[in-house]
């Protein structure tokens, strides 16, 4: 099961940089809409997550090295609020593939938009979405899967935190 995880956590990295780029434009978004700072927060934690949790998984578990009692802390709640985003990658994936309505009017919308630029080629609209929908599906099925088999092992390497 270590071997999985090892495996997940380098798979979510250049996710995690994915999802960094867009917490930091997010950020300056919210310098001008407020709304915008809840979306920035969930990324920046999930950010936060897979940083400490690949700290916890190479320095902790593979090194057997003492951690700080508050990278305990920082994978745990990092973790609850990447689950939101996880689960909001699956949920979001699934209905969008089943609702053919929306479908239809993103394409429609997406057409309409390269017809204004005019800039040549037009890029093929329901193989972007479906690669998008497949990039967030398996994300956020990995991340759950990532965040699950971290809590387990918090609690059985939990003696490198300083706790019994």
């Amino acid at each position: 099961m270590l071997t999985a995880y090892r495996i997940i956590t380098y798979i979510l990295l250049p996710f995690g940089a994915i999802i960094g780029l867009l917490a930091f434009i997010s950020i300056l978004a919210a310098l001008g809409n407020i709304a915008a700072l809840l979306p920035s927060f969930v990324c920046g934690c999930t950010v936060i997550y897979l940083v400490t949790s690949f700290n916890f998984l190479h320095k902790g578990i593979l090194l057997k090295s003492p951690q700080k009692p508050s990278q305990y802390d920082w994978i745990r709640v990092n973790g609850l609020v990447a689950i939101f985003l996880a689960s909001l990658f699956i949920f979001q994936s699934i209905y969008f593939r089943g609702n053919t309505e929306l479908n239809q009017t993103v394409q429609a919308q997406v057409e309409a938009m390269v017809e204004e630029m005019q800039a040549g080629e037009v890029p093929d609209v329901k193989k972007i979405v479906n690669w998008v929908l497949n990039f967030m599906l398996v994300s956020g099925i990995l991340l759950n899967a990532h965040i699950l088999l971290s809590f387990l092992y918090l609690k059985k390497f939990a003696g490198l935190f300083g706790k019994t």
